[in-house]
């Protein structure tokens, strides 16, 4: 009975692991990849899919990062700009 149960969790767990990666990466699209796991991903073609875009593309933070990279840049050049003036 409890060898079954821990089948079933490990077996949901194995199932829903591109969203957990996805999560755990901080993926822009954890929605969409979500949704094609849950609802495709009994295809094994479809999951493989999930899996491979949950690892694609830029997480959340890789895309704040450069953001603020930038900005910072920005300000560093308006700084200089500034500072030449006076």
């Amino acid at each position: 009975m409890v060898y079954g149960v821990k089948m079933e969790v490990l077996g949901l767990l194995l199932y829903c692991l591109p969203t957990i990666f996805a999560l755990m990466r901080g993926s822009r699209h954890v929605g969409m990849i979500a949704l094609v796991n849950i609802l495709l991903g009994w295809t094994v073609v479809m999951w493989f899919v999930a899996l491979f875009w949950a690892f694609a593309g830029q997480s959340e933070t890789k895309h704040a990062e450069k953001a603020v990279t930038r900005e910072v840049r920005k300000q560093g050049r308006l700084i200089d700009t500034l500072g030449r003036r006076h």
